[in-house]
Order: C-alpha cells, then sequence, then structure tokens
C-alpha cells in the first residue's frame, strides 16, 4: 500500500493516539491514513490503512469519512507490536476498521466491524465507540454518549470471546457488560468519553463537554475532562477550556504524577489538530 497521504494536509481530526518507541502514532477520524509523529522532528508522516481518498470538501468528506476514533495495542513482543483501529460504529458506514502490525515491517489487514456493532446497537442506543483499551483480560470500551439518549458507558468484553467473534464473524451479546458512567456536566453540556488508557489497575479517560444532542452533528466545545475510573466512580485530574481531546496516552508516570499526550479534534475544516503536553497530579 501507499506510505504517503496522496495530498498532504494539516491533521484536523484527531482521535486515538498511541506512544510507541519511535514517536506518536495517531488517527484521525476524516483520514484514510494513519499518522506518524517523530517527537524528534516536527514534520508528521502518513501511512495509508484504507485505499482510496477522501473528498476535500468538508461536508462531503464527513458523509464518507470511517471516522476511525479508537486506537490501542492488543499485544506486542520487543519492538512487534499489534495496534487495532477501530470505527465509532455512529452510521452504518462507520464500520470499516484495521489491524496494524508494526516492527520490521509495516502490515495493514484491513477488518469489518459490521458484525460486531451489530450487536453493539442492539444494547446500546446511540451507539459511538470513542476509544478502547485493555484490562487484565478484558477489551473496555468507551461509549460516548453525546446522543440524545446520553448513554455514556464502559462496554466490557473478554478479549478472548471478541477475538473469536472476529474469527467466527459472531458474538453472543451475553459476552458484553455494558456499565452505564454518569460525569456530570460543564456550562451546561454533558461531559461524555472520547478515549482512554490502563495504568496500574486503573482506566485513565479523556471526555468532552460539547454542545449537542447528536453523534453525528457537531456543537460548541466547552472544553475536556480527564479523569480515572477506579470500578466505582469517577474522579476529575484536570480540565482543559475550549478544546476537545479525542486521544490520549500515556507518557510517563511516578508516585503522584502522571504526564499524558492529548490530541484534539477541532471540528473544523481549516484549523489543525493540537498535540499537548499535559501533566497532572494523581494524589
Amino acid at each position: 500500500m501507499e506510505d504517503a497521504v496522496a495530498k498532504p494536509r494539516a491533521l484536523v481530526a484527531g482521535s486515538g493516539l498511541i506512544k510507541n518507541a519511535d514517536g506518536l502514532w495517531a488517527v484521525g477520524d476524516d483520514l484514510h491514513h494513519l499518522i506518524h509523529i517523530p517527537l524528534s522532528e516536527s514534520v508528521a508522516r502518513g501511512h495509508r490503512i484504507f485505499p482510496g481518498d477522501l473528498p476535500v470538501d468538508y461536508k462531503e468528506r464527513k458523509k464518507l469519512k470511517p471516522d476511525t476514533e479508537a486506537f490501542f495495542e492488543i499485544t506486542r513482543r520487543g519492538r512487534e507490536a499489534v495496534w487495532l483501529a477501530m470505527p465509532s460504529g455512529s452510521k452504518e458506514n462507520r464500520v470499516k476498521g484495521a489491524i496494524i502490525r508494526h516492527g520490521e515491517k509495516f502490515q495493514v489487514h484491513e477488518r469489518d466491524f459490521s458484525p460486531l456493532y451489530e450487536v453493539l446497537r442492539a444494547l446500546i442506543p446511540e451507539l459511538n465507540i470513542e476509544g478502547a483499551t485493555l484490562m487484565k483480560d478484558n477489551l473496555v470500551l468507551f461509549q460516548r454518549g453525546n446522543g440524545a439518549a446520553r448513554m455514556n458507558a464502559l462496554v466490557t468484553v473478554n478479549l478472548n470471546d471478541f477475538i473469536a467473534g472476529f474469527r467466527d464473524g459472531t458474538i453472543s451479546p451475553s459476552a458484553f457488560r455494558v456499565q452505564p458512567v454518569p460525569l456530570g456536566e460543564w456550562a451546561g453540556a454533558p461531559i461524555t468519553f472520547t478515549d482512554g488508557f490502563t495504568h496500574e489497575g486503573k482506566l485513565f479517560f479523556s471526555a468532552a463537554a460539547e454542545a449537542t444532542q447528536s453523534t453525528y452533528d457537531d456543537g460548541a466545545v466547552i472544553g475536556s475532562v480527564i479523569g480515572v475510573w477506579d470500578g466505582r466512580s469517577a474522579r476529575e485530574l484536570g480540565r482543559v477550556a475550549k478544546l476537545k481531546i479525542e486521544g490520549l496516552a500515556l507518557d510517563k508516570s511516578t508516585e503522584n504524577e502522571m504526564t499524558c499526550f492529548a490530541i484534539t479534534d477541532a471540528d473544523e475544516s481549516m484549523q489543525p489538530s493540537q498535540l499537548l503536553r499535559l501533566i497532572f497530579d494523581t494524589l
């Protein structure tokens, strides 16, 4: 597959984010490419994961985009990693994802998430998967409740069941545990999940406060929240006003402090995503 972005343009819809030894890797919800951001250089590079190119016009691009949102590591052996890029499933055409093998070679295998999302749509109103992470033997999906139903939730499935379902094309609804997680409001807008990762047995998450009741139409962004979920309740670690953080990755942590990388989605065709480095007190 092509290795470079066909028509170089600014990343405007940054979403999932992974930190690797060679820098940061990001998906954008309106791209057919994975973006490599070397920390020692100022220029990012594109690696194609889906064939073809999307329209330049913002509205037409939004209709056809794959809406790749969740991006996380499944396995690693030394420098050889396997990553999964997952779509949101918020529309019937937003079901295309990819398995990415990154090591000595860069290999991409496109996958259809339709069977999985058909099951999830029966369990969750207004499905909108925005992030995912592994926690012990389970896969945890971050469901963003920015639709009218306000179903903000953590969706847990055993990893072996998930992999078997992918292989066979079927998975039982009973394999999933859906846990609603209300995160409150900010200036009248609900705070809803956008990404997350696991660290030392806890779920760290990003969430956005956006004035919308649609998983498709954007609204005014109040800001973003970084927090931690301990299995019973959520605790805020900090807020970032007026920016919508959609990708979050751990940089490093100490006993009482955590540093994360975050990437934003401006929801505008001419405003590039921002890459942030955030430091939080975790006591």
